[in-house]
């Protein structure tokens, strides 16, 4: 079963309904859909090769809460910290987006209540063509930075291009921290890939180059000062480092103040930017001379 086909058991009836007849009207496989957005008395939303179709179907808090709480596989608190941060990992890597009422206690966030409306990010294949990236990256002294903005696929060329690091007959040892819990084990049977699920990235690079002698680290999603300096530490210890930003652009990449320390620290010797056209993703290759 198709991981869409696994939400629909999730989603109320009719919403599920209607994605099922608008990709049988286009002629369009699940496999083509990137994100189901559920909104309670709004207006809920599918993205089918890159447009967004905005759905008939109105469903009620209700319907919402109920899908909350199937997600959470009925225990809300054993997904506390993740839902704390705003969302939940499926086991087949969708993530779900949590938008709702906050609630602090002492001036800290400690949850989520009143869930109004939920984002379904789902990945796209994982055989994704990344032959350019794995050029790009076989020339890579030091690391690469993969940016995109959001829903573009980043992820998924991280997860592809990892497992081809980790394969074949020239295979590298590949650590992969997954804090989401984005990466499947699936996906990496046939790979030499170790993934460190839920740890904060900065401890799982710490982590994977004590115990696991990698010699290429992966991480999505960087942006934290201490991350920066487990990634110095990582090359200073002979090993590569792979991983992923949110960026429009190079030039707003340049300009983010999160991404700032890793520039500022020459991690990177090569950037990718990914964007799509149509439906087909092209890639910017750019290369710093340290």
């Amino acid at each position: 079963m198709r991981a869409v086909e696994r939400l629909f058991v999730h989603m109320p009836i009719q919403l599920a309904n209607e994605i099922n007849r608008i990709c049988r009207s286009r002629g369009v496989e699940f496999c083509g859909i990137s994100e189901i957005r559920l909104r309670a008395h709004g207006r809920s939303s599918v993205i089918i090769l890159g447009e967004r179709i905005f759905l008939s179907a109105r469903i009620s808090n209700e319907d919402v809460t109920r899908t909350f709480f199937l997600i959470c596989e009925g225990s809300v608190y054993a997904q506390r910290e993740s839902i704390k941060d705003g969302y939940v990992t499926l086991s087949d890597g969708v993530r779900v987006g949590i938008c709702g009422q906050a609630r602090y206690d002492g001036g800290k966030l400690v949850g989520v209540s009143n869930v109004t409306s939920l984002v379904f990010r789902i990945p796209t294949a994982k055989n994704a063509d990344v032959t350019a990236l794995y050029s790009a990256w076989s020339g890579c002294k030091r690391g690469m930075l993969i940016y995109s903005p959001p829903g573009v696929g980043k992820t998924t060329a991280l997860r592809a291009l990892s497992a081809m690091i980790g394969t074949g007959r020239y295979a590298e040892q590949v650590a992969v921290v997954d804090e989401r819990g984005e990466f499947i084990f699936e996906d990496y049977k046939n790979a030499s890939v170790d993934i460190l699920r839920g740890y904060k990235r900065a401890d799982g690079m710490e982590i994977a180059l004590r115990t696991l002698s990698p010699s290429v680290i992966v991480v999505d999603e960087i942006g934290r000062v201490t991350e920066a300096e487990a990634m110095l530490e990582s090359l200073n210890s002979g090993v590569r480092v792979l991983a992923s930003a949110h960026a429009g652009s190079y030039s707003e990449l340049k300009n983010r103040e999160s991404v700032k320390p890793f520039l500022n620290s020459k991690i990177f010797d090569v950037y990718a930017g990914i964007s799509l056209e149509g439906c087909e993703r092209r890639f910017n290759i750019e290369r710093c001379v340290q």
